[in-house]
């Protein structure tokens, strides 16, 4: 319901949850080949342009709560952009 809460609160279709269930299985320790992290495999660049905190001792990215804010506000900017 965290997602779907999020998403909603960007008017975003719910059902863009399942881009998460597809890229992580909604694991938050998934980890692409290209270094890409979390529930919404999120690039480190990209994440700290969307606000997300990427260090050695702290990685955002991870945390659903946040890193979901920082996916949605990601999609509405793609929106925006390309329509």
């Amino acid at each position: 319901m965290l997602i779907e809460n999020i998403l909603k609160r960007y008017r975003l279709p719910a059902t863009l949850k399942y881009l998460a269930v597809i890229e992580s299985d909604l694991q938050s320790n998934a980890l692409s080949s290209a270094g890409a992290v979390g529930p919404w495999q999120l690039m480190p660049g990209t994440a700290r342009d969307l606000g997300l905190s990427v260090t050695q001792s702290r990685d955002d990215r991870m945390d659903l709560n946040k890193s979901t804010h920082a996916a949605a506000k990601f999609l509405s900017q793609l929106y925006e952009n390309l329509g």
